[in-house]
């Protein structure tokens, strides 16, 4: 890995780390700790560990599959703004969402050092949840967004839904043109055959 990259890995890293600490300290701070805010907290510091410590990049995508990634990314990110405040939520959103982050945390944690936010090509990761379907970290997401719908109550929400769904097919189909060019990654897909949900697709 180039300083460069190592540096900026750090920085983004290190970022995250304090926006996991700081969130939880404003909800603490505020007396509104829920199970929403600690495991957003999670999320971020175990993403912010492993963008500082992960692998170089062996291949990166191109501009057109970055670009292609980001609508869902987006789409994700405005579900949870337009969603009711956490100690606001229903107990099925919140059953979802809780179970969607942990499989997210979880499937981050067997990526390790392979780990990334947009596509590119690194070690060919197969242990763990990646022996049922080839992205589970991108259904863990789902189900967070799911709940988020639930919970928001509006249209907007269902419009911003509409986009993310087909948002997270491209996004995989753009991960996996890069990822198909590596005979490791073949040879994972030819044993595990589904992308996103178990025996569906």
């Amino acid at each position: 890995m180039d300083s460069k990259e190592r540096i900026l890995n750090i920085l983004l890293g290190l970022s995250l780390i304090y926006w996991s600490i700081a969130g939880f300290y404003a909800a603490y701070s505020t007396a509104q700790i829920t199970r929403i805010a600690i495991l957003i907290s999670l999320l971020n510091l175990t993403v912010g560990l492993l963008i500082i410590f992960r692998m170089p990049l062996i291949k990166a995508a191109t501009s057109t599959a970055l670009l292609i990634s980001l609508p869902a990314f987006i789409a994700a990110g405005l579900l949870f703004k337009l969603a009711k405040p956490a100690l606001e939520w229903t107990y099925t959103a919140e059953t979802i969402f809780i179970a969607g982050g942990v499989i997210t945390i979880l499937s981050f944690l067997f990526l390790g050092k392979s780990f990334a936010i947009l596509p590119g090509m690194r070690i060919v990761v197969s242990k763990g949840m990646y022996r049922l379907v080839r992205h589970p970290a991108y259904l863990g997401e789902s189900l967070m967004v799911i709940a988020c719908l639930i919970s928001a109550e509006n249209y907007w929400s269902i419009l911003v839904f509409a986009l993310f769904v087909p948002g997270i097919i491209l996004r995989i189909r753009a991960e996996e043109n890069l990822l198909f060019k590596s005979p490791y990654y073949a040879q994972y897909a030819s044993r595990v055959t589904r992308r996103l949900i178990p025996f569906v697709w």
